[in-house]
């Protein structure tokens, strides 16, 4: 993801908490925690502006890694449910085994799958939704496709 921590709208986590069913008073804390920053614009040592940002995880805070792994469970999650009702094929490690669709680590992510069209055109389905849900972007500068001859 691009910036994955600057990109992490506050609604999205608000909502995912709810959905994961935070007790409301914990939510409230929470978001009073991410929401509440503000930067003041100095000039020759005299303040000319303040700043509120709308989204944002700040990278250094303790919070920070523990929403941001929330919110990727999200991704997880969507892509778990298509594997399960077998609209999303990810590949065997052995002959009969589980199937492993993807692998998350920080802001990293390996997605595991069959080379097939529709395949595809689910996955960058589900991303994009993640995406526009999350405010999350790929980063395609850093992102790399691999085929295996392997079937």
């Amino acid at each position: 993801m691009n910036k994955a921590y600057d990109r992490i709208e506050w609604g999205f986590i608000e909502g995912m908490m709810k959905k994961l069913n935070f007790c409301d008073t914990w939510i409230a804390w929470i978001m009073d925690c991410i929401s509440s920053v503000s930067f003041n614009i100095q000039l020759s040592g005299r303040k000319i502006a303040q700043i509120k940002p709308q989204r944002d995880l700040r990278q250094g805070d303790p919070l920070s890694p523990y929403l941001f792994i929330l919110a990727s469970e999200v991704f997880s999650s969507m892509l778990s449910i298509h594997a399960k009702h077998g609209n999303f094929r990810g590949i065997n490690i052995t002959r009969g085994g589980s199937m492993l669709t993807h692998c998350l680590f920080a802001d990293d992510t390996i997605i595991f799958m069959q080379a097939e069209a529709q395949n595809c055109r689910l996955f960058m389905e589900i991303l994009r939704e993640y995406c526009k849900c999350s405010g999350q972007r790929v980063n395609y500068d850093k992102s790399s496709l691999f085929f295996s001859p392997n079937r």
